[in-house]
């Protein structure tokens, strides 16, 4: 996959390793995760653990095995699911060995979580290259609980057959996981001979945990709001009548517009942009449509530009704030340059605070 990184100004030094000695030293500056559920939020998060923080070891990544096992046989379930109701008399335009891998698929449970037997990774395989499949996965719009990583692991389907099967990075950045409750993860940077120590915290953006939010809301530094381009014609897992960006943005408005976030500085990441290309080059995808977009409804800068403006219009604050468009399991990304924008946003926001200072200490004429 090639690179995905569009940002607003220039990429500077990279990060560097702080020395131990030195890490102790170092006050932590708290970043909070924040977006809606299937934003990609917590695949950002672990790319940070796995770039700039302490890494994954093999028990970290054994703990992925059975959600990718899951994740594999509930969303080929789904998409026969969803081609059987594409099709009327499904069962008379499928092959007798379509029909038996599809009997062996339905009759597993959707929760499986075991190593895929020989015969299951040989059905999902034909399955998957079945063109009824095929079909109902480009109109996977119909779909809300369909992961988007999910032809990823099909197409490497006969490495879960392993009876000691340990996801790579790679297998543990394209597991879909809804986060439930509240994780954290340090990191450091070293610029200009200056020490920064990060906490990044990331919780659950479905709706049941949204509530957790504020739980950690105290003393928070800088925000990272992530919202996922691609969902523009998905609807939400917990509400079939809202659309998934149209939920992303109305969070994103009242986030940085809340009382709590006034002069709280905050990085606005346009995450997915690999799957926002293949849908408006997909001919079976309905083209972008959202709110008064009337540009080219296949022209993807275009339908960046309009997005980037919709969100940052929505902020009615003076904060700082900045943008940028990733596909996070891009492993050629530079999380250096994020890294960077937190840095430049951090700088902003104390500046402007002074300058509030300075004004609230002037008499009053």
């Amino acid at each position: 996959m090639g690179g995905c990184l569009v940002v607003r100004g220039e990429q500077k030094e990279p990060l560097q390793e702080v020395p131990a000695d030195k890490k102790k030293k170092i006050k932590p500056i708290k970043l909070l995760l924040l977006g809606t559920g299937e934003s990609g939020k917590s695949t950002l998060f672990n790319r940070f653990l796995m770039d700039h923080g302490d890494g994954m070891s093999d028990e970290d990544r054994i703990d992925y095995a059975q959600p990718i096992f899951q994740l594999v046989i509930r969303s080929m379930q789904l998409l026969i699911q969803a081609s059987v109701r594409m099709n009327d008399d499904y069962d008379s335009k499928i092959t007798p060995e379509i029909s038996a891998a599809v009997k062996l698929i339905m009759s597993l449970r959707p929760d499986h979580r075991e190593p895929l037997t020989t015969d299951m990774a040989d059905a999902i395989t034909l399955l998957w290259n079945d063109s009824l499949i095929q079909a109902a996965f480009q109109y996977r719009s119909a779909v809300p609980e369909l992961p988007d990583t999910c032809p990823y692991f099909f197409e490497h389907v006969n490495k879960l057959t392993a009876s000691q099967f340990i996801p790579s990075p790679t297998d543990v950045l394209r597991c879909r996981c809804r986060t439930t409750g509240i994780h954290a993860q340090h990191l450091e940077s070293t610029r200009a001979g200056d020490n920064t120590s990060f906490e990044i915290v990331d919780v659950g953006g479905q709706r049941a945990e949204r509530r957790k939010w504020k739980n950690v809301f105290d003393q928070v530094n800088l925000i990272l709001f992530v919202v996922s381009v691609a969902e523009f014609d998905q609807v939400c897992f917990e509400d079939v009548d809202t659309n998934r960006l149209e939920e992303s943005l109305t969070m994103f408005e009242k986030t940085t517009n809340s009382g709590f976030f006034q002069d709280t500085p905050i990085l606005l990441i346009f995450n997915k942009t690999d799957v926002l290309r293949e849908k408006l080059k997909s001919s079976y995808r309905n083209k972008f449509q959202f709110r008064d977009y009337d540009g080219p409804v296949d022209d993807e800068l275009q339908i960046r530009q309009f997005l980037d403006k919709s969100f940052v219009e929505s902020d009615r604050t003076t904060k700082p704030l900045k943008t940028v468009f990733i596909c996070a399991i891009d492993e050629s990304l530079d999380l250096s340059v994020v890294v960077e924008l937190v840095l430049d946003l951090l700088d902003e926001g104390k500046e402007k605070l002074k300058q509030k200072a300075l004004q609230n200490s002037k008499p009053a004429a």
